[in-house]
């Protein structure tokens, strides 16, 4: 008995033609002068556009611009659509269309040709470069880091004062959610803090990046002579150091919005951080003409929305992603903000 014949299965895949430069005009040129004069329906014209052949082009233009190139070279005029504008149709005035040609054509060169029109003209960099503040040679290194921490604003807030405020803020916002508290609590032994509590906190925990223990107790221990830290008990207790990193914050969380709400923000814990340094990094340096946007991996594998994991990073794989606008030649960071991908 023989077997049935079987229907060739057809592939899902759809085949895609892919079409160069010199079929599309062809094309075009054939339905513009076709026989039975009807109008095409498309409004390109094969006249408003010119064809370099690869084949007759010289060997500078075929290195300089490539093989298939399509210019714009008969055409005088130029469609606002080019430059972002709108028509009138979208509500944009033929003044405002003239104003901001005027400010675009001072900006950007348009060229229409590529063979015949000449390069744009680049001005030199004249511009101050470096650092606006020149300190004496004795200058503490202390007072570099209170320089991005400061306000220049007669009156205005450091970021100091910033986190005093909401660490102050946050305590009593926890202490009215926790209700009845048990006698050892540690909300007992919480007293507001000042800056210059949170200047000495600060210090203590930058120490603790050089002198590396298994725990914050550890730092504070006096049983083992020959591991010794006897600045971090002279500065500050324990329990003060304790309950100003449970404490410490930069926002209002009882202001904060919640996911899902039009003005949640993933970085709303530290926004007014991040801000104030952006401010204070542009104020303290002037860019030069070779800039660079460098991307980072910030090392954290807690919980939060904007952590990534990112596999081919060799120095973190964890933690936010950052982009960094920095000066080349010295490696400053002059502005730096962080992505939800």
């Amino acid at each position: 008995m023989a077997a049935p014949s079987q229907t060739p299965r057809r592939s899902s895949r759809k085949r895609v033609r892919v079409f160069d430069v010199r079929q599309v005009l062809s094309f075009l040129d054939e339905s513009t002068n076709s026989s039975d004069g009807e109008e095409s329906g498309s409004d390109i014209d094969v006249n408003d556009f010119h064809y370099d052949d690869p084949d007759s082009a010289s060997e500078s233009d075929e290195s300089e611009h490539g093989s298939n190139v399509v210019v714009d070279n008969d055409r005088s005029d130029v469609d606002n659509t080019a430059h972002g504008h709108g028509d009138a149709g979208l509500g944009v005035s033929e003044n405002d269309d003239q104003s901001n040609d005027s400010v675009i054509d001072n900006v950007w060169q348009t060229i229409r040709n590529l063979q015949q029109d000449e390069p744009p003209n680049v001005n030199d960099f004249t511009s101050r470069t470096g650092p606006t503040w020149t300190p004496p040679g004795d200058t503490p290194p202390v007072e570099y880091f209170d320089r991005f921490l400061q306000n220049p604003t007669p009156g205005g807030l450091s970021l100091w004062d910033v986190l005093v405020d909401e660490t102050n803020k946050y305590y009593s916002w926890n202490l009215a959610k926790a209700g009845l508290l048990q006698e050892h609590s540690r909300y007992h032994r919480w007293n507001p803090i000042a800056v210059p509590q949170l200047r000495a906190f600060m210090g203590l925990y930058f120490n603790m990046g050089l002198i590396r223990k298994h725990s914050i107790e550890e730092y504070w221990n006096t049983t083992n002579y020959s591991q010794d830290t006897p600045l971090f008990r002279r500065v500050m207790k324990l329990q003060t150091f304790e309950n100003i990193l449970r404490f410490i914050h930069c926002s209002d969380s009882a202001n904060e919005p919640k996911p899902g709400s039009r003005d949640y923000d993933p970085q709303y814990k530290f926004r007014p951080v991040l801000n104030f340094l952006n401010e204070s990094w542009a104020r303290e340096y002037d860019l030069g003409p070779v800039i660079s946007i460098d991307e980072t991996i910030v090392g954290f594998k807690g919980r939060h929305t904007l952590v990534n994991y990112i596999r081919i990073k060799k120095h973190h794989q964890w933690g936010p992603k950052e982009y960094s606008l920095a000066d080349s030649k010295s490696g400053y960071v002059y502005e730096t903000i962080m992505l939800l991908i």
